[in-house]
């Protein structure tokens, strides 16, 4: 998603737990000075359950986790 400036884009992206860490460490990894050299990770957000592994990894980008309040979800 982006805005009408075409200045701030969303990029949404759904792993499974044990998706993740391959997905960062194989496929971001290569490209991650080339993406940082034109866009800047304002904000990253991270719903559901991690592990220390996932955590150590993101925490780099300031992630903030988030899980189901009190049991509700769709």
């Amino acid at each position: 998603m982006v805005n009408a400036d075409k200045s701030v884009v969303h990029i949404v992206e759904k792993y499974r737990t044990q998706g993740l860490l391959p997905h960062v460490q194989q496929t971001f990894t290569p490209f991650a000075e080339r993406f940082l050299d034109f866009a800047k990770v304002e904000k990253l957000f991270v719903y559901g359950d991690t592990t220390p592994d996932i955590r150590a990894t993101l925490d780099g980008f300031g992630a903030q986790y988030l899980t189901p309040f009190a049991g509700f979800s769709r």
